[in-house]
């Protein structure tokens, strides 16, 4: 049985709704032993450029308070293909909605061709 994408309707279209982009640097540390990016590796990517989305929208103060606590319920991450050491990355972030909101973010090589598509649910918490 072949598992719903959340990349709809295909890649290119579900990255043209994106709004923020940031380069991500690959660390060798990050690589296996042919350069090949760690699958584990595309989370702290996609957590960088959430959390500097969130920060380029002035949210940081919002989210992450002594009165409110956000917290990434659910992350999902779909698999397209392969960074590799050297090779330069970009993480990218669509939008942020409401206090239960849906959140997306992707790998891309500077082709813009999609390797990795990540989808979060995060819930604020006060």
């Amino acid at each position: 049985m072949k598992k719903t994408t959340f990349i709809q309707p295909d890649p290119q279209t579900w990255l043209d709704t994106f709004h923020f982009e940031i380069p991500i640097k690959i660390r060798y540390c990050e690589t296996d032993m042919l350069g090949h990016v760690n699958n584990v590796s595309y989370f702290m990517y996609f957590e960088q450029g959430r959390i500097e989305y969130f920060e380029n929208l002035g949210l940081t103060e919002d989210l992450f308070s002594d009165k409110t606590v956000s917290v990434v319920a659910d992350l999902e991450c779909l698999v397209s293909g392969t960074a590799v050491f050297e090779g330069p990355a970009q993480a990218s972030c669509p939008g942020v909605r409401d206090r239960a909101f849906l959140d997306g973010c992707a790998v891309c090589d500077c082709g813009g061709r999609c390797l990795k598509g990540c989808r979060t649910r995060n819930h604020c918490a006060h």
